[in-house]
């Protein structure tokens, strides 16, 4: 499916077409003058084991990997996107792609009662220009522990730009997140922290080497202020924030194209490399920060692997382990761990 970040010309959108995630890959380190960490760094970390759920999307619908009780099917839906456990680990939020729009659906697996919680598809005739311009967009939702989901919608922009919007689960109310007008280009990928007071995202910046970039920038939710934390010539995407706030890994691409993780200090303001070679994307942390669970290519296909991480460090404290090796799972729509 076409990508209007793959266009020649990132300023142009051609109408709201799907916003296809699946061909875009972008980042790089490239100019930062980064240190490696080292690998191993405590021999006692290859005796744990990670803990809890993860949530993935595999061939539309929404998986689950367990410490307790393996992988299987969490969701049928054969839409899904972008799966985000809400903070107890009850409720799942997820995007649905409708083909021309896509909305926001929360589900309690237990159940199987499932929400629809935005309304984005146009009421003009299929097909219609008018029906095209009229859908909108909503994916990338993050669940926060405030109990408020940030998510990334076109809705009511003028050019079909994408934005960072609020949503209360609850009573489905959502409005666009304040902004200074500093970031340099689309989002997508937003993670909160910080007890909801900022969050941190993939800003699609205009220019560069090859006509376009990615950066990560953090934002203050309550001011709109915006800090971009770290870039390169071919960019960096997909942060997450660890539960403590300390720490945010993303992923970022070298010359050659290769993606990996690496982990971003805010109190030092240093970056670090945490895997080498393994096309790694779509990282998320632990609810007890000790993993970082990620999707790595192997072959010709995504598997879920994780990382032991000192929570004080931010060093690799052990190899890193697969947890779900499968055919079918989705390299963008990215992960979400909660607690058993």
């Amino acid at each position: 499916m076409w990508h209007w970040r793959n266009s020649p010309d990132w300023g142009t959108r051609l109408g709201r077409e799907m916003i296809d995630r699946r061909r875009f890959i972008a980042a790089a380190a490239g100019s930062l003058g980064i240190v490696s960490i080292p690998g191993a760094g405590d021999t006692a970390a290859q005796d744990r084991n990670p803990e809890g759920r993860i949530a993935f999307i595999r061939d539309g619908d929404v998986w689950e990997w367990s410490s307790d009780t393996g992988t299987h099917r969490l969701i049928e839906d054969g839409q899904a996107m972008d799966p985000t456990w809400n903070p107890t680990g009850r409720l799942l939020m997820y995007a649905r792609d409708g083909g021309s729009f896509s909305d926001l659906i929360v589900a309690n697996p237990s159940t199987g009662n499932r929400n629809r919680l935005t309304d984005n598809e146009s009421t003009a005739e299929v097909g219609s220009p008018e029906y095209v311009n009229g859908c909108s967009w909503a994916i990338d939702p993050f669940w926060s522990d405030a109990g408020f989901v940030c998510y990334v919608s076109d809705a009511e922009s003028e050019f079909g730009e994408m934005r960072i919007w609020i949503l209360d689960p609850d009573d489905g109310s959502t409005y666009l997140a304040n902004m200074d007008g500093g970031d340099q280009g689309p989002v997508e990928h937003v993670s909160v922290g910080g007890a909801g007071v900022f969050c941190v995202y993939t800003v699609l910046s205009m220019g560069g080497p090859e006509g376009g970039t990615t950066y990560v920038s953090m934002r203050d939710l309550d001011t709109g202020t915006t800090y971009p934390l770290f870039e390169g010539e071919r960019g960096a995407y997909d942060p997450a924030i660890s539960p403590d706030a300390d720490w945010i890994v993303g992923s970022v691409r070298d010359t050659a194209g290769m993606s990996d993780l690496w982990i971003f200090d805010r109190v030092s303001e240093e970056l670090s490399q945490l895997t080498t070679g393994e096309q790694a994307s779509n990282a998320t942390w632990s609810p007890d920060g000790e993993w970082i669970a990620y999707l790595r290519r192997v072959d010709d296909r995504f598997e879920v692997w994780s990382l032991p991480i000192n929570t004080r460090t931010g060093e690799p404290t052990g190899e890193a382990r697969r947890l779900v090796e499968a055919d079918g799972i989705d390299a963008t729509s990215g992960l979400s761990w909660t607690r058993l």
